[in-house]
């Protein structure tokens, strides 16, 4: 199994992550929209003995494991649309059937939750989160417990190309087989496969789209929010990426070197998020337990304090993830 040396995604979005396994190392480059990668293999003495481009919509079967790890991390961390690739989420449990060909809008009810008055939101707190579901109960958006961290799920069909027409249509007549046995009355032969996609940022670094909605759901965790009120925030969700890209000039990897600066670091289990409007840094570390037998440490979370740098550099601020206390 190949462990994971270190992964950077960059402000453009592109991904580089490097795997290492007994004295042979393998690099992944994903370009900024996600529809090609440059996979290469290194030995002991870091000396490329092979390098090919290959799509990430149809990898093989050899690193899609690797890949489909990089496309995670992609997913989660960049500020753009995710990329899905077909094959890779075929094996995965998250995939489900919807009717809707396009879910393009969802809606949050807030004077629904406003009326909760002991209760807002929801507490997760296995996970530590503030949740709060749309009214279809498709999308979730979280702000976790120390008010310095947000994460949203959504549901995102699954691009299909055009030689994937066929694949698909015998997928669905399967599913609709399926559905006639339990439902017969409830049947539709329209039927589109969707996934879940999670994204995690900042509170400094929100985007625009999901502003409205964090700063209602903060007067709800803090029931500033009048009980008669009569308004519904709605988001409009991302698509995914197509699966090929007609911008080649996001395609060269030749001149590695001259990536953008980097915005995500994956290194030795702990997450580095780098802000360079203000300056500032958040560190993510892992938590391990002892074993009382073996006397050995165990990973027991990868995400223990987050450690928000200030913007001189003299002075940081640490906030447990696992608590409700700042520490």
């Amino acid at each position: 199994m190949d462990e994971i040396k270190y992964i950077v995604i960059y402000l453009d979005n592109s991904c580089e992550a490097h795997f290492s396994q007994n004295d042979v190392s393998s690099r992944i480059i994903l370009s900024p929209c996600g529809s090609e990668f440059l996979y290469s293999v290194f030995d002991s003495d870091s000396t490329i003995l092979s390098s090919y481009k290959y799509r990430a919509a149809y990898p093989l079967s050899m690193f899609s494991s690797k890949l489909q790890n990089v496309l995670a991390f992609r997913n989660k961390f960049c500020d753009s649309r995710p990329f899905i690739s077909p094959i890779l989420t075929e094996n995965t449990s998250g995939g489900f059937w919807m009717t809707s060909e396009n879910l393009v809008q969802v809606k949050w009810d807030v004077r629904h939750m406003s009326l909760k008055t002991k209760n807002p939101v929801e507490k997760d707190y296995h996970n530590f989160f503030y949740a709060w579901k749309s009214v279809c109960k498709n999308a979730e958006f979280r702000i976790h417990f120390n008010k310095k961290i947000i994460a949203v799920k959504y549901p995102v069909k699954i691009p299909k190309s055009v030689d994937d027409e066929f694949e698909q249509k015998c997928d669905i007549n399967n599913t609709i087989m399926k559905i006639n046995k339990n439902k017969p009355a409830f049947v539709s032969k329209h039927l589109y496969k969707y996934t879940w996609n999670e994204q995690e940022f900042s509170i400094g670094s929100v985007p625009k789209t999901w502003q409205k909605i964090y700063f209602i759901m903060l007067d709800l965790i803090a029931n500033n929010i009048d009980g008669d009120i009569c308004e519904f925030v709605s988001i409009n969700l991302d698509e995914a990426l197509p699966l090929s890209c007609q911008s080649t000039h996001l395609h060269r990897f030749d001149k590695i070197e001259t990536l953008s600066e980097p915005k995500v670091i994956y290194l030795n289990q702990t997450w580095y998020k780098l802000f360079y409007k203000t300056k500032s840094i958040e560190i993510q570390t892992p938590v391990s337990k002892k074993d009382s037998q073996t006397d050995e440490s165990e990973l027991e979370s990868f995400q223990d304090y987050l450690i928000s740098d200030s913007a001189n550099g003299r002075y940081y601020t640490c906030y447990s993830l696992n608590r409700r206390t700042v520490s």
